[in-house]
């Protein structure tokens, strides 16, 4: 059985459905954010803090980049440090190849908040930590 609306029913239906398909969390104020770790290392150990104000620490490959939705007031927090990585290569005769030293190399770390910059961090050190942080602004 068909669904009629009226033209106003319709409009709205329409813009719910659209903010729904996007990813944009509807009437909340919502801005994007993205992290983004890139430098000359190949893997890095990661600390971030997720949308829903948890945090997480993984092992992540270089480059990477994450993006999400938070309302204004959110606090940011991403942070990486160059870490020695090896990686078992056989079963049977196990041994194992070095990816990246935890001396040699760099590690830049961005938050983008709808676009915008905002804070960026670099470290060449050895096991250096690259931190940047802040908040949503409104």
């Amino acid at each position: 059985m068909p669904i009629f609306l009226g033209m106003g029913k319709a409009l709205i239906a329409l813009t719910f459905l659209a903010a729904a398909t996007s990813g944009v969390p509807a009437a909340t104020g919502a801005r994007e954010v993205e992290y983004e770790i890139t430098g000359t290392v190949h893997r890095a150990n990661m600390t971030r803090k997720n949308a829903d104000g948890s945090t997480a620490q993984i092992q992540v490959d270089v480059p990477y980049s994450d993006k999400f939705w938070a309302p204004p007031g959110t606090s940011l927090y991403l942070s990486v440090q160059k870490a020695r990585i090896t990686k078992k290569v056989d079963a049977i005769n196990p041994y194992y190849i070095l990816i990246d030293d935890g001396e040699e190399g760099t590690v830049h770390v961005l938050i983008r908040v709808g676009g915008k910059v905002l804070q960026e961090a670099e470290a060449s050190a050895p096991y250096g930590i690259a931190t940047a942080s802040g908040v949503i602004p409104e």
